[in-house]
């Protein structure tokens, strides 16, 4: 039996149930479906990828990975129903993939016996650490999109030059929707005028998020680029913190986070989001989720996030260790509340910094220095390096990019506690960051603007085991 048919027949019971179903129209002929916001993989590991694509209504959706664009060598197939209680989003874990390997993803949706036109992308499966093959990667990561009135006019320029760096990988730092905020429409394309956080409806958080997705430029940057999603404080609403938030609110923007970007969820855990990811034997990217245990002044990562990004730490034998933190170290905003880890005050760590002063002692007794911290919110691109024992050599680095588009802020002057030094900041841009690793280890880091033009780059070398 053919996927369609075996698909056929688990709809049956499912178009039984649709309400509104075209055969309940009054002989209205039926349509075919239409998948509207294109196909996307997220959480890609050595083995495996999260499939993502939305239909326009109930149905069947399947999805093909093939080794060939043509589909002529397709090697995993897979398929499940949709309906209004997942907004018709169709997400599966694409299981017992190679390493190193690129596939190409094709989704179709069918109701009533018709299909709809095909969702086609691709994307390459992460590369074992102990393999022999290229061990060479780039990686994107931005944040701050549609915040501020700077929404879709007519679309997100930023993507396209983004998509045109043929990265591994997008790291999406946070604020991928601004819920609480309104895009007056003109000068706006239409469909983001409401404040999602005020009405406090799951609709309203799924309208911003589709509109977004919408974009036809980011569309095409999610067809060929996977993406590992992490929200910051818009995805709910202005710097929301976890442990005082609005329960219901909370959950709303994290059920909308989980259905429009493809993160894989633990059986375990279903609200997990902090997670890492191993790229080869160059690079771990942990993903840490600074907003749901938060504990003012107390705790940014909660007692069970902070055990584990610990432990990775002390485990991790990766060239370089990629941490990914929506919110800044260093960059002190609106003190006392201090949404960032830095306090903005000399000294000894206080706050959130002393959290931050257990993994940085971490990290310097880690046999290898070779640690990038990447993060966004701030609205500004920055580079800094930090030099916390005062000896002169750099013990950590931190990258910022961002906005993707929201009102450019900053840039203020770093928190002195950790000893940064200050390589690069600028504002008035809309910027996102290229991270490249080689096979020889060398790490470059870039800071580019909305056309695409480098801003700041650098390169490290990495340090050998101590």
């Amino acid at each position: 039996m053919n996927l369609w048919a075996r698909i056929g027949l688990g709809l049956v019971g499912l178009a039984l149930g649709l309400c509104g179903s075209s055969r309940e129209l009054g002989g209205i002929a039926p349509s075919a479906p239409r998948l509207t916001h294109g196909v996307a993989v997220g959480d890609v590991t050595e083995r495996s990828a999260v499939l993502w694509t939305r239909a326009d209504g109930p149905a069947a959706v399947a999805f093909e990975l093939s080794l060939d664009p043509d589909f002529r060598r397709v090697v995993w197939t897979g398929n499940t129903a949709v309906d209004e209680r997942t907004d018709f989003i169709a997400q599966l874990d694409a299981q017992g993939l190679q390493p190193g390997t690129r596939y190409w993803v094709r989704a179709r949706a069918e109701r009533d016996g018709l299909r709809s036109e095909p969702a086609v992308g691709e994307f390459r499966t992460a590369p074992a650490p102990e393999s022999d093959a290229p061990q060479s990667a780039t990686l994107l990561w931005s944040s701050d999109l549609g915040g501020q009135g700077r929404c879709r006019r007519p679309e997100y320029a930023i993507f396209r030059a983004m998509r045109e760096v043929g990265a591994d990988l997008f790291l999406f730092l946070g604020d991928t929707i601004y819920a609480d905020d309104v895009c007056p429409s003109p000068p706006n394309l239409p469909g983001s005028e409401l404040n999602a956080a005020l009405l406090g409806t799951l609709e309203a958080y799924r309208a911003k998020h589709r509109y977004n997705r919408a974009d036809p430029p980011f569309l095409e940057l999610l067809k060929q680029t996977p993406v590992v999603a992490i929200w910051d404080d818009h995805e709910v609403k202005n710097n929301f913190v976890g442990t005082r938030v609005d329960p219901e609110l909370l959950e709303l923007g994290r059920r909308a986070l989980f259905e429009y970007y493809p993160i894989r969820r633990d059986p375990d855990d279903p609200h997990r989001l902090y997670r890492a990811f191993r790229w080869g034997r160059h690079l771990e990217l942990i993903v840490l989720d600074t907003r749901q245990h938060r504990r003012p002044f107390e705790t940014m990562l909660g007692a069970a996030q902070l055990r584990w990004l610990l432990e990775r730490i002390e485990r991790s034998d990766a060239t370089w260790l990629l941490i990914a933190s929506s919110v800044t170290l260093s960059i002190a905003r609106s003190c006392p509340q201090c949404d960032g880890w830095g306090d903005g005050l000399p000294g000894a760590p206080t706050k959130f910094e002393r959290e931050l002063a257990r993994i940085v002692d971490a990290l310097r007794a880690h046999p290898r220095r070779n640690v990038v911290f990447l993060t966004g919110d701030v609205h500004f691109p920055r580079a800094l390096s930090y030099d916390p024992d005062g000896d002169g050599a750099p013990d950590f680095w931190e990258f910022t990019a961002g906005p993707l588009s929201a009102v450019p802020g900053g840039p203020w002057a770093p928190d002195p506690t950790f000893r940064p030094q200050e390589l690069y900041a600028h504002s008035g841009l809309y910027t996102f960051g290229v991270l490249r690793v080689d096979e020889a280890g060398r790490l470059t880091v870039e800071l580019r603007d909305l056309m695409g033009r480098v801003r700041f780059q650098t390169t490290l070398e990495p340090s050998p085991r101590s």
